[in-house]
């Protein structure tokens, strides 16, 4: 998940935010059996201004805390500074 003009704080609790809201839902599928979902979510936030990365190093970045996110045992949410020691 790509943050644009959002500090990491207010990116995490957007992301955790999403997060519930889809383990919350009921999907529903061919029955009406209902269906549990899941979701893991990497995030980065930038602010106007950042020099230096391009869209496609803040797209790698989300995609690196994804996997983390997964690795952490999935339904999880991973902000990419929280990983790599950086702030944003």
């Amino acid at each position: 998940m790509l943050c644009r003009r959002t500090e990491k704080q207010e990116s995490i609790l957007i992301a955790k935010k999403i997060r519930e809201s889809i383990e919350a839902h009921a999907f529903k599928g061919v029955t009406t059996e209902r269906i549990s979902v899941t979701v893991s979510i990497g995030a980065v936030s930038f602010l106007d201004g950042t020099e230096g990365a391009t869209e496609e190093d803040y797209i790698h970045c989300a995609d690196l805390a994804l996997y983390r996110s997964k690795a952490a045992g999935r339904n999880q949410v991973t902000h990419y500074a929280d990983m790599a020691g950086v702030t944003s």
